[in-house]
């Protein structure tokens, strides 16, 4: 005999099958996820619990694993899978930019990967995009974990990475954890300095782009504006 529970789970099922996710409600796609991984069990309050706490789908899934692993039902391996299907969509952009060898002209160009994968974090990282002469990215790496105050960046070992790769130009692009989109006295100065030794290096820093949220601002652009500092 069919279980109320197992009968369930087919019919939300049948619904995606049919329906596809828009015929969702949040709650309910977090539901038809949790289903695939935690058997024999109602889930639909894991989700609402869930949505309640992060607000959002995208917050549950950037959600730190030791506060998610406290949430009554949800254990450790439960965790675990959550985070590698964010972690395998967020490879998937990586992917899409560097094995298409997207060419980036401006911020619009890798403001998916960007904020997907960095938007909502809690820690501050530094990215590295390695480019050929077309722009062309060649690589997107993390340089640096950790606040740029505390863990301070060298220069040197960013280009040693652009002298490696043979990259003709490179990109910066790091997120606000505190979700303030604003350029810091430190970014400016960080970018100047970037700016400089690549122009005595010949390898152009085409642009830094800071990552708040859905959000992301060039200071190329914003220097244009503020005239911070000369930059070719």
């Amino acid at each position: 005999m069919q279980s109320l529970e197992s009968g369930h789970r087919e019919r939300i099922l049948k619904r995606y099958e049919t329906g596809g996710i828009d015929a969702f409600h949040d709650y309910e796609i977090l539901e038809l996820f949790l289903t695939t991984i935690i058997p024999r069990k109602d889930v639909k309050p894991i989700a609402k619990t869930l949505l309640l706490k992060y607000k959002t789908i995208n917050g549950v899934f950037n959600a730190p694993i030791r506060e998610l692993e406290e949430i009554d039902g949800l254990g450790k391996r439960s965790v675990l899978l959550l985070k590698f299907i964010r972690d395998m969509h967020g490879f998937c952009l990586k992917e899409e930019i560097t094995a298409e060898k997207t060419i980036v002209n401006n911020k619009n160009d890798i403001a998916k990967y960007l904020s997907f994968n960095f938007g909502n974090l809690h820690e501050e990282y530094l990215i590295l995009f390695l480019l050929d002469r077309k722009n062309a990215v060649i690589s997107a790496e993390i340089a640096v974990k950790g606040s740029v105050i505390k863990c301070p960046i060298s220069p040197r070992s960013l280009f040693d990475r652009a002298l490696q790769t043979k990259a003709a130009n490179i990109l910066l692009a790091h997120n606000h954890p505190a979700h303030s989109i604003n350029p810091s006295d430190a970014d400016w100065k960080l970018t100047q300095k970037i700016a400089e030794i690549g122009e005595t290096l010949e390898i152009r820093l085409t642009d830094h782009i800071i990552i708040s949220g859905n959000e992301v601002l060039s200071l190329k652009e914003r220097n244009e504006i503020e005239k911070a500092f000369r930059w070719k």
